[in-house]
């Protein structure tokens, strides 16, 4: 048994659909039909054409950025797979714009967020939580 299908059986009753639909659209990408909810600028990484790439964000989490194919956009996906909240700084994940231009968009899921000292986002997942974040230049056309 994995370390996901461990983690998965512990979780509540209802909550198990949400998380193992959002692992498997952060690996695999989303439909155009799929994707039509979000910011128009987020669905270049959103969509199958985009890469994918693992990333560690810290114990018990399980996270990765899909990446549009120009570089234009980039979304985190966090997951908790634990029963206690865990704790995570986006920007370790995703790209910055050059000139800091960019900022970040919250696209699907939970979390609590809050500003450090030194200005860095920390966002707070609930046990078996999941948010999907997005960067991308703020001055960028939308992608229709």
């Amino acid at each position: 048994m994995t370390t996901l299908d461990t983690a998965v059986t512990t979780i509540p009753n209802g909550r198990s659909d949400k998380l193992i639909g959002s692992l498997r659209s952060a690996v695999l990408g989303l439909s155009p039909s799929q994707s039509a909810d979000f910011h128009p600028s987020a669905r270049a990484a959103l969509e199958a054409g985009g890469s994918f790439r693992p990333v560690s964000l810290g114990e018990g989490i399980w996270a990765g950025v899909r990446s549009a194919a120009d570089g234009s956009a980039h979304v985190l996906f966090a997951h908790n797979l634990t029963a206690m909240p865990v704790s995570f700084t986006p920007g370790e994940a995703l790209p910055e714009e050059p000139g800091g231009a960019a900022q970040l968009y919250f696209l699907a899921g939970a979390s609590a967020s809050s500003t450090e000292s030194t200005g860095a986002t920390v966002s707070e997942l609930e046990p078996h939580g999941f948010v999907w974040l997005a960067r991308f230049s703020a001055d960028a056309e939308p992608r229709l």
